[in-house]
């Protein structure tokens, strides 16, 4: 199985869309909330109003819980307007609160609270009702951590969380046949994650950032209409499929860790890499690839010098069988890829 790149991605899901074809407000918004029936009664509105060209719909909540996490994404109005060229303008509040509640067993409760916020987001939409293709631009698009309550507030304090995508351009499609089909073809110019963790009081930290750079993600997915996301096993012979994966440009990533006593610092950096994964009813492909991966890592509990890697090239290659094959089976296939490593000379 090899990925499927860039634009064939979306010509394999809205194949057989005409060029000519138009899509309406209501049109885009029963298609999107349609897809938002999965999360059943955890997703929720105000009801819908039109106005000369724009559907506005009030007050969009969805809400995901299991048995040790709920997630409320509280997102606003969100208005959806005709251009009269047979596109649609979707716009939403610059940005909207996400609270997570991690209730696990036998430990006491605990609250993230989470802005996402994003600047100058366009998004339009166009196609037919039957295959409608989602165009997005953002400057800038970011989740900030902004408090922690709980069980988790007792032992840290919140200087820095953050996550932000920076230039974000791309592409997703969406077709319903006996399948619900997904395409999408993102890039960002650079991805940028920032956590700083202290101790109450002052004892302890936990320092991390992660620089990537030139950031490119694509895939194709099909799924059963109304797929049971609390199944117990993967619908694949329904016709689960998925086949995709990304590229990265230079990366570089940080860590500092004082915890009782107990430091760890690290960094590691590559000039790039990829990663394609696919899985359907016949097997598992996971095949990834770096190129210049340097590692530095520092215990003085437990190593009393740095300990420093570095390797040309990693990667891998593992194909798994999920089906028996027509004749006389499938293969498995697990390699691994080390060109020029090195370590330390201590070591």
């Amino acid at each position: 199985m090899k990925i499927i790149r860039h634009s064939a991605i979306l010509a394999a899901v809205l194949c057989g869309t005409t060029v000519s074809a138009d899509v309406t407000a209501q049109q885009v918004w029963d298609k999107w909330s349609a897809q938002m029936e999965v999360y059943g009664d955890g997703f929720t509105t105000d009801g819908e109003t039109m106005s000369g060209e724009t559907l506005t719909i009030a007050n969009v909540m969805i809400n995901m819980t299991d048995d040790e996490a709920a997630v409320t994404a509280e997102m606003g109005d969100i208005m959806l307007t005709e251009n009269g060229d047979g596109t649609v303008s979707v716009m939403m509040a610059d940005s909207y609160p996400v609270t997570f509640n991690v209730t696990p067993i036998d430990v006491d409760p605990s609250v993230v609270n989470v802005t996402v916020s994003h600047d100058n987001m366009v998004l339009m939409v166009s196609g037919d009702p039957e295959a409608m293709m989602f165009d997005l631009a953002a400057d800038r698009y970011a989740m900030t951590i902004d408090s922690i309550e709980g069980e988790a507030e007792t032992n840290v304090t919140l200087e820095d969380g953050m996550i932000a995508m920076i230039d974000v351009i791309g592409q997703y499609s969406l077709r319903e046949d006996n399948l619900t089909r997904i395409g999408y073809d993102f890039s960002v110019g650079a991805l940028d994650i920032d956590l700083g963790l202290s101790g109450i009081e002052g004892d302890g930290h936990v320092r991390a950032t992660a620089d990537i750079a030139n950031l490119a993600m694509a895939a194709i997915i099909a799924a059963p209409v109304g797929m049971d996301l609390n199944a117990d096993q993967p619908p694949f012979a329904e016709g689960l499929a998925f086949e995709g994966g990304y590229s990265f440009g230079a990366v570089s990533y940080t860590f500092d860790a004082d915890m009782e006593g107990e430091q760890v610092k690290g960094s590691a950096s590559a000039d790039g890499g990829t990663l394609d994964m696919a899985f359907d009813v016949d097997g598992v492909s996971y095949i990834g690839e770096t190129q210049n991966l340097n590692v530095a890592v520092s215990v003085p509990a437990e190593f009393p010098f740095p300990v420093e890697a570095a390797m040309a090239k990693y990667g891998f290659d593992i194909q798994l069988p999920l089906s028996q094959g027509d004749n006389d089976g499938r293969e498995a296939r697990m390699a691994f890829n080390f060109t020029e490593f090195t370590i330390s000379d201590t070591i």
